[in-house]
């Protein structure tokens, strides 16, 4: 099922726009980066698995840099911050920066190089599906040891 569409405003203007899965109030806060080429509708099934837990907000790759400083803060409470492919290096980035303000950062798809060097307090996961095509198995445990103190999941059936 397709998420609802949301805009996100942080100062009484729009600071980016996507689909959302879950109560609007109800969860912690899942905000959701897609990589360029990629659709936040790409995603519904795993937003909706996801949104049992938390309220998913899917925003595309757009959303990146100073749009994510604003849905950020657009959001009430600890967000969990999930990026996929390339969104994986601005996610990364804010993450070092705001740290205080994340319950977690998940990545996905990404290259150890793009994160190299920033150090992230927020508990980190690496996600990988076992039959990605995207990243390796010895990419994912890259990403994995530039984060000290984070942890690599890869669930079976999963990836293309």
């Amino acid at each position: 099922m397709a998420g609802r569409q949301i805009e996100l405003k942080s100062g009484g203007r729009t600071v980016a726009s996507g689909l959302e899965w879950g109560a609007p109030g109800g969860s912690r806060p899942a905000l959701l980066l897609v990589a360029d080429g990629h659709a936040p509708a790409e995603w519904a099934a795993f937003a909706e698995r996801l949104s049992g837990l938390h309220r998913v907000i899917a925003l595309g790759w757009r959303a990146t840099g100073n749009g994510l400083a604003g849905a950020r803060r657009s959001v009430a409470g600890g967000v969990v911050l999930i990026a996929h492919g390339g969104a994986c290096k601005d996610a990364a980035r804010y993450a070092a920066s705001d740290a205080a303000r994340l319950a977690a950062l998940v990545l996905s798809d990404c290259k150890a190089d793009d994160v190299a060097g920033l150090r992230v307090a927020a508990p980190v996961l690496v996600l990988r599906g076992r039959q990605s095509a995207l990243m390796s198995h010895a990419e994912a445990v890259a990403l994995r040891e530039a984060f000290p103190g984070s942890r690599l999941i890869e669930p079976e059936d999963c990836g293309s």
